[in-house]
């Protein structure tokens, strides 16, 4: 098996290019777990209840008021973000393409230091409540917290749950 090497990526803001972006942190998908046990089990069954929250940091080097200006509510939406990475293994080239919608809930300055002063500048941590994650095109993940979809590979993880609690189904 060949490894995959990152070769480049870039951020986007609100279709602008982010060029002073020196570091991206993808969300961690994680489970919330809850446990069955009936009457006649010896163990408890371990269950999918849901996503935990989810949490994106990006470094930014220098200042940069466009992206201050996106901290914490914003009247008309969620600022929406995209990173595109290549990556390559051999002669294999491959484009990932995250994109992700949400609230800015931290814009924080690092600390002012004598030494290293090129590379101070701003953390960001965003909290998606949309994220999106495509391979070559294919989706691999899509998640929309507010209309309940989870759709890994293509298949909606909860549609006939959400559709019955939506009233889609009557």
């Amino acid at each position: 098996m060949t490894k995959t090497f990152l070769t480049r990526w870039a951020l986007y803001s609100e279709g602008s290019h982010v060029a002073n972006a020196s570091e991206y942190t993808p969300p961690a998908l994680g489970i919330t777990e809850a446990e069955f046990r009936a009457g006649h089990m010896d163990m408890p069954l371990v269950l999918d209840d849901g996503m935990e929250a989810m949490s994106v940091t990006i470094k930014l080097v220098g200042a940069d008021e466009r992206i201050l200006s996106l901290f914490g509510f914003q009247s008309g939406g969620n600022p929406r973000f995209v990173v595109r990475e290549g990556y390559v293994s051999g002669k294999n080239k491959n484009l990932i393409e995250d994109k992700m919608e949400g609230l800015i809930t931290r814009y924080e300055s690092d600390a002012r230091t004598e030494t290293d002063r090129s590379k101070s500048g701003v953390t960001i941590t965003l909290r998606p409540s949309l994220y999106s994650r495509t391979i070559d095109g294919k989706e691999v993940v899509y998640i929309d917290a507010i209309n309940g979809v989870r759709r890994i590979n293509g298949v909606d993880q909860f549609k006939e749950i959400t559709d019955f609690v939506m009233g889609k189904n009557l």
